[in-house]
Formats: C-alpha cells, sequence, structure tokens
C-alpha cells in the first residue's frame, strides 16, 4: 500500500482539524485547571493562568507559513497555557514548579531572553514545550492531556503586554518594517524593562516600610496609631518574633491568601483592635492563651509554630465572633475556626 506524501499529511491534518477542535478546547480547560492546581502556592505572584486549543486559522496559517509537512509532529502549540506573573524575578519559581510536574523537551522549548543576550532588548518570554510525567501521564484522568504536546509560556505582566502588542502588529502583519521603526520598537521593550525593574523596586520598598515600623515598635513608639497592613505585620514581628508571618511565608513556604491581610486590619479596627496597643492586651488575656493551647493540641505543633494569621484570627474570635465570620467567612470550617469556636466559648 502507498504511503501518503508528507503533503498529503498536512492536507489531512488541517481538514481534520475542525472536527477534533472541541475535543482539544475541553482538554485545554484540563490543562489549565491543572496548571492552577500545580501552581497555587505561588498564586500570589501570578496575574493570570490561561489554556487554549489553536483555533483554526491560526493552525492553518501556521502550517502554510513555517511549510509543516508533518504537522502532528511539528506543531508544539495546539494546546497553550500563559502564566503571567506580575513580574519578571517571579518567572523563575514558577517554572521551576512546572519542572515536578511536566517533562520539559529541551530541544525546542526557548528561553526568549536568554536568546537576546545583555545587550539587546525585544520579546522576552520562556516557552516550554511539555508533556505529562510522572502517576498523571499514566492516569485514565488525563488520557486526553497525556497524549499532546503543550506549550507553556511564563512571563511577567509588562512582557506579555509587549508581546501581544508586538506579535499582533509585526508578526502577524506580514509587514517588513524599516530599520528606523524596528529601532522604535525597540526603544519601546527598553523602556518596559525599565518600568520592569521599577516596579521591582517599588515592591521592595514595602519591606523596608515594614522594617522601618518594626523599629519604631522595638523602640516602645508608635503602639497608639492605627494599622496599615505593614504596621500589622510589624508589630506581628515584634511581638511573635519567633512565630512564621507574612513575609516568611512570602519567602520560605506557601504564602498566606492574596491580600489578605488587608482584610485583618479592617476586621481589627472594627473589633476595637485596630492598634498595636489594644491588640497586645488581647494577647494577654487568658481567654486568648487559652484559645492557643486549644489550637497548640487541635493542629499538633507548639506554639513558636503557629502562624501570625493564625493569631488574628484567634485574636479575632475571642473579640468578636461576628466580625470574624463577617470579614474572613473562608477559615468558618477550618481547623483554625473549630478553634477559634471553641476560644469564643470561654467567653461564657
Amino acid at each position: 500500500m502507498t504511503q501518503p506524501r508528507r503533503k498529503d499529511s498536512a492536507d489531512l491534518f488541517i481538514r481534520n482539524y475542525r472536527e477534533v477542535l472541541h475535543k482539544l478546547r475541553a482538554t485545554a480547560q484540563q490543562a489549565e485547571t491543572l496548571t492552577r492546581h500545580i501552581l497555587q502556592d505561588l498564586a500570589p505572584r501570578i496575574h493570570l493562568i490561561a489554556a487554549r486549543a489553536k483555533d483554526y486559522d491560526s493552525t492553518l496559517w501556521k502550517i502554510l507559513r513555517k511549510r509543516y509537512n508533518n504537522p502532528p509532529q511539528q506543531l508544539t502549540d495546539v494546546i497553550g497555557i500563559r502564566v503571567i506573573t506580575y513580574h519578571a524575578h517571579d518567572v523563575g519559581p514558577v517554572i521551576e514548579r512546572l519542572l515536578g510536574d511536566f517533562e520539559i523537551d529541551m530541544t525546542r522549548s526557548v528561553d526568549k531572553g536568554g536568546d537576546l543576550g545583555q545587550s539587546a532588548f525585544g520579546y522576552r518570554s520562556v516557552h516550554l514545550v511539555a508533556r505529562l510525567k510522572g502517576h498523571r501521564s499514566t492516569s485514565p484522568e488525563y488520557a486526553t492531556l497525556a497524549s499532546v504536546c503543550i506549550e507553556i509560556q511564563v512571563r511577567s505582566i509588562l512582557e506579555h503586554a509587549w508581546a501581544e502588542i508586538e506579535h499582533e502588529t509585526v508578526y502577524k502583519s506580514g509587514v517588513d518594517f524599516p530599520a528606523d521603526v524596528k529601532r522604535r520598537f525597540a526603544s519601546v521593550m527598553a523602556t518596559l524593562e525599565i518600568l520592569e525593574r521599577e516596579f521591582l523596586a517599588l515592591t521592595g520598598e514595602r519591606d523596608a516600610i515594614t522594617d522601618e515600623h518594626l523599629e519604631s515598635y522595638n523602640k516602645g513608639n508608635g503602639k497608639s496609631v492605627e494599622f496599615d497592613s505593614a504596621r500589622l505585620i510589624a508589630f506581628l514581628e515584634y511581638q511573635w518574633p519567633k512565630n512564621p508571618g507574612w513575609r516568611y511565608h512570602g519567602k520560605y513556604s506557601s504564602p498566606f491568601p492574596a491580600h489578605i491581610e488587608a482584610r485583618c486590619v479592617a476586621a481589627l479596627k472594627d473589633a476595637g483592635l485596630g492598634t498595636a496597643r489594644a491588640l497586645s492586651r488581647i494577647f494577654r488575656t487568658k481567654r486568648f492563651r487559652k484559645a492557643m493551647s486549644k489550637l497548640e493540641a487541635l493542629e499538633v505543633v507548639p506554639a513558636q509554630q503557629i502562624s501570625h494569621l493564625a493569631l488574628i484570627l484567634l485574636a479575632l474570635a475571642v473579640k468578636n465572633s461576628n466580625i470574624f465570620r463577617r470579614y474572613l467567612p473562608e477559615f468558618e470550617q477550618s481547623t483554625v475556626s473549630e478553634s477559634a469556636k471553641w476560644a469564643r466559648r470561654l467567653r461564657h
């Protein structure tokens, strides 16, 4: 029997692609759900996770433009996932986490930023050509996903903004822009890199402000000033220096839920615990100490390993259970909440 020619294989692939596209879209949704699960501990660093199946027109044009004669083997982005981080320095930790669950084809993966070199400006993004590995690759649950190649793009928000505009304006347009226009594109990218560094520096200012408040508390000052997030984090580091807090969890462990410190500040203010002086009084009460002992027993951890967030939950539960439920409902069924409910009963 005569084997089909390579060109015939490409034509057949295109003809069949419309029919399988709906299944590929379901596969893409499964890939997105799995990626969210894998990266859940890094959620505060991630702006967006989105997956898509390549649409028919884009697939046709890529096969024609690249002159692919064996699309099933040559197309690596039929299923594509984008992971958009807040900052460029968050890209590395995301990739490290993905390497634990995906087998990466290094020969076809690309680090666009690394390719540019230190003195060049342009499109910076990491494209990983990946397949599932480990137990998921043999699980019936992921049978469809395990059979396809996935392209995972990881980049920051600013890199993503550049990529979208440049891809649409230059790459897809088919226009051969003159050198002076290309230089203008490069100058825009250079500006975005400056912005990236400035945003990162401004993020570091939060730590500097928190350190200033911590120094103030160490000197016995500022205990009557109302909390903001930085003051609350600093006070907890002052009051409970050996217990893991927001900054510890951000660097060495699973971070607390994103922006929950702002809700904690609002809840503490509503409960009349909005200053270091008021909160420290609650920490010294017999009710709070009993609640801590109960939490130690429930969690089977020593007091010095109880997180700053758990300490805030206990303080709110002891002071005002309604405010606790209103501001932090997601902890209603947690072990911490069970201990908090026990702590509230101490009031009666």
